[in-house]
């Protein structure tokens, strides 16, 4: 919005805030009243001599309007009523006025006594207020007497419903209504302050033909709610004024409260506080001329306006506008029927302006407007002349050119700055994909997922599986294949990573294991289908038997908004738990391939303390009675059904496995390298009243003592978690025999006081002997026989 250079004259100033500020210019001497919504008014005598004097009222000055011969005002007070107040007579040419003086405005001068009068008008023999009173709002017609005179007679009154919630907005905002009057060209009388004259055919079509032929002035009226309404005025001529007036008609209604309503001859103009502007003028229909509503938005809020008949003055408070209004094309044309292409405001460059007077023309066509700053500054505006066309300023060629290399930098500058929201926009575009990708991913893996409708596993979309095995590579060694299988519809692409965890078991309770070994194998492109990545468990610093495997799916959320490097690091991540398992040495037993060596790969072979080798052979047994084991499994408990049972740990999948052996159908036998795994049907007597006890015996041979240990505790491991998951129901309670078991019981302590007994020496530093290391072997060895069964 460009624009024009104005010459603003100063003609008086104030010691006082004028916000808000009214002001009033007469065409003769004095020629300015202004308030500032104290109780004060200000008379300027004079413009050029700046004469000014103040007239003091008994509340604050919300209105002023002067009166149709310019010899005095109203002024309407705030909850008191409407004042007339004459002007002071012009001093003589060549004498000196004196300084300002101060008036005190007496309650006799009160025409209109109503306290809840909000605005008011004059014509020129009549006054008509507004009042919000009872729920509506009630306009009052009064005769204008002579003066000085009482109050005047009122003639008539009526009302329109108010709107609830609009009373209590234009409480809040302190939004009077506006009155104006408007008359029909050629129909008599003249345009005053507040009035103006409308073309007979707007004034035919927007009021009506009766009106128009009573030649009646019509009252215009803006509430508070946005509404327009208007009301009919017949003033027939004579020394009696008589009032008649009809009904209230609502014309239009505009969102925001109404502060000003006027017009050119071509157009009847309404201005919101926020902005709206109404413009209503004729256009041409199929059938003749038609009125046109047309509304738009202006720079806001709106302060203080006048119009004159081609441009619409405002003021935002930080810039004063003018505004070329809108008219009706000359000769009918089908594109008289479209909207009018509106102008942009025009920018003055005056600031702080709060107070606007009916603009004036002098001669030669320059537009004079009288302002009143906040800072209490009366200014005069001299406006250049046809403001309201578009002038064309003369420019060089060099300027030319210089404008188009700014033009064209500036697009490139654009451009750029397109290019580079456009590659932000597609780069939150795939991070929103790939963010809704991962969410359907953890979806997936909820743990509530992991169940079906009847309460029973249900396989998970997304899992990992291991499976044991050996290599011989420059040693014997371990080697767990981790397979990622992928079972859902959707694609595990860059940026997931699946995470293996291996951590060893403490040895003794209560005491911290050997660190884990975290490994992770990044991912590309895992459609439906599977991935095996290998996992060496030899190696320097490898992890012992038992351990735990766990798994995860790790997202990198960082790698979402397509950071790499160092913007990458120590970024978050979104990890999604797989599977969990322990892998003892019964899933690692090498049953069949190459004579290797499985003793020394799990440092078996060594040496144990003092020199003295760990001899051999060692045994250890476990004993299930066949009714439990029948309960639980659920199945014939065979001897190698068992053995099945137990190289087929949870979780592990055995590559390749070699056949037992077995000496009948009641034995079954499983060897591998330095170990022989037998299982067979024994009876157990002496520990029920009942008689024997059918039951499997579960027997560990080796020259090892190392593996023997490893695997009595697999064995072990594998039962205590068999009997925690499923409780024993099938049979009955079994009457144990008392005295057996308490003998065995008293055995096992002897040897654990022999166990203690034998540590004691090792507890105080002394070093133990050959024969003290075989005395605690044997020890340990038959602790390890089955003296107990498992019921």
């Amino acid at each position: 919005m460009s624009g024009i250079r104005c010459s603003v004259k100063s003609l008086a100033e104030f010691q006082a805030s004028f916000r808000p500020a009214q002001v009033i210019r007469f065409g003769t001497e004095p020629e300015a009243v202004f308030s500032n919504g104290t109780s004060r008014l200000f008379i300027c005598s004079s413009l050029e001599r700046g004469v000014t004097e103040t007239r003091g009222f008994p509340g604050a000055v919300t209105q002023l309007v002067g009166s149709s011969d310019g010899r005095g005002v109203y002024v309407l007070i705030e909850h008191d009523g409407v004042y007339y107040t004459p002007l002071p007579q012009s001093p003589s040419p060549g004498v000196a006025s004196s300084s300002p003086g101060s008036v005190r405005v007496r309650s006799e001068s009160c025409v209109v006594r109503d306290h809840q009068v909000r605005s008011f008008l004059v014509t020129e023999r009549v006054l008509v207020t507004v009042a919000l009173r009872g729920g509506s709002w009630q306009f009052g017609l009064y005769e204008i007497q002579g003066h000085p005179s009482p109050c005047y007679r009122r003639l008539a009154e009526l009302s329109v419903l108010a709107l609830s919630d609009a009373v209590a907005r234009a409480d809040h905002q302190r939004a009077p209504p506006v009155l104006s009057c408007v008359r029909a060209q050629g129909g008599g009388g003249r345009a005053a302050s507040g009035h103006f004259l409308l073309e007979l055919v707007l004034f035919r079509l927007l009021f009506g033909v009766d009106v128009s032929l009573l030649s009646s002035p019509m009252i215009l009226c803006g509430l508070p709610d946005g509404r327009l309404c208007c009301l009919p005025l017949l003033l027939p001529g004579g020394p009696g004024v008589r009032g008649q007036c009809c009904g209230v008609r609502v014309l239009h209604s505009l969102e925001q409260p109404v502060v000003f309503l006027g017009g050119g001859p071509s157009c009847l103009v309404g201005v919101g506080r926020g902005g709206a502007l109404l413009q209503v003028r004729v256009g041409e229909g199929p059938e003749g001329p038609v009125l046109r509503f047309e509304e738009r938005r202006v720079p806001g809020p709106v302060e203080c306006v006048c119009i004159s008949d081609t441009h619409l003055y405002y003021s935002t408070g930080s810039d004063l506008l003018a505004l070329p209004l809108a008219t009706r094309p000359p000769s009918p044309s089908p594109a008289s029927s479209s909207p009018s292409r509106h102008s942009a405001p025009l920018s003055l460059n005056v600031t702080a302006v709060t107070g606007l007077a009916t603009p004036t023309q002098n001669p030669s066509g320059a537009v004079q407007l009288l302002c009143v700053s906040h800072k209490g500054r009366l200014l005069q505006v001299m406006l250049p002349e046809q403001t309201d066309r578009c002038s064309v300023p003369q420019v060089s060629a060099a300027q030319v050119g210089q404008r188009i290399r700014d033009l064209l930098s500036s697009i490139s500058s654009v451009a750029d700055r397109g290019s580079s929201l456009e590659s932000s926009i597609q780069t939150k575009r795939t991070a929103l994909r790939s963010l809704n990708h991962v969410l359907n991913i953890c979806s997936l893996l909820r743990p509530n997922q992991h169940s079906g409708d009847e309460g029973t596993t249900r396989q998970q979309p997304i899992r990992c599986r291991v499976a044991a095995s050996w290599v011989s590579l420059l040693r014997d060694t371990v080697l767990l294949s981790c397979v990622l299988e992928n079972s859902s519809t959707f694609l595990l692409e860059s940026g997931w990573a699946l995470c293996l965890q291996l951590a060893a078991l403490p040895h003794a309770p209560h005491t911290a294991g050997p660190p884990a070994q975290t490994y992770t194998f990044p991912l590309k492109a895992l459609s439906q289908g599977r991935v095996e990545v290998p996992v060496a468990l030899e190696g320097e610093g490898g992890l012992g038997l038992p351990l735990t495997v766990r798994s995860w799916l790790v997202y990198s959320l960082q790698g979402m908004l397509g950071l790499r490097g160092a913007e990458a690091a120590g970024g978050d991540c979104l990890s999604l738990e797989l599977d969990s398992l322990t892998l003892d040495w019964l899933d690692c037993l090498p049953l069949h391939g190459p004579n290797r060596t499985f003793l020394s790969s799990r440092r078996a072979g060594r040496r144990q303390a003092g020199g003295v080798a760990a001899g051999g052979p060692f045994a250890v047994s476990v004993r299930v009675s066949s009714a439990m084991l029948k309960g639980i499994l659920g199945m014939d408990p065979a001897p190698s059904s068992l053995l099945a049972w137990l190289l087929s740990g949870p979780g592990i999948e055995r590559s390749r496995r070699g056949q037992g052996s077995g000496g009948g159908q009641g034995c079954a036998t499983v060897c591998a390298r330095g170990l022989r795994l037998t299982a067979r049907e024994v009876s157990v007597g002496q520990v029920c009243a009942g008689g024997p006890v059918c039951a499997v015996e579960l027997r560990v041979d080796s020259a090892s003592l190392r593996l023997l240990c490893g695997l009595h505790h697999a064995l072990l491991h594998r039962l205590q978690v068999l009997f925690k998951e499923v409780a024993m129901t099938t049979e009955p309670t079994l009457q144990l025999h008392g005295q057996q078991l308490q003998q065995v019981l008293l055995q096992a302590e002897a040897l654990c006081e022999e166990v203690r007994g034998a540590l004691a020496p090792a507890a105080l530093g002394v070093a133990q002997s050959e024969s003290s290391t075989h005395k605690l072997i044997k020890t340990y060895q038959r602790l390890r026989e089955g003296l107990l069964l498992a019921l």
